[in-house]
């Protein structure tokens, strides 16, 4: 749970893309935000959060684990 709380408040943004409109769970969104955060034993960590049309407000979308491994292989 602390981890969670971590990527939370401390992910920085890495980039800005527009919903997919053509998928229902991205519909209700303008807009998602990239972000990302380091832990500690777990390694690399995105974080999506979505931007509602209606609100603006901003919700968590999805937090992925990202294996580095397969990225250092995939620049060679």
């Amino acid at each position: 749970m602390l981890q969670l709380d971590a990527i939370l408040t401390n992910a920085w943004l890495v980039k800005t893309v527009p919903s997919k409109q053509n998928t229902k769970n991205q519909r209700s969104f303008e807009r998602m935000l990239i972000m990302e955060y380091v832990c500690t034993g777990v390694g690399r960590v995105k974080m999506t959060v979505g931007v509602r049309r209606s609100d603006k407000t901003k919700v968590q979308y999805c937090i992925t684990a990202i294996d580095t491994g397969k990225i250092k292989q995939e620049a060679k």
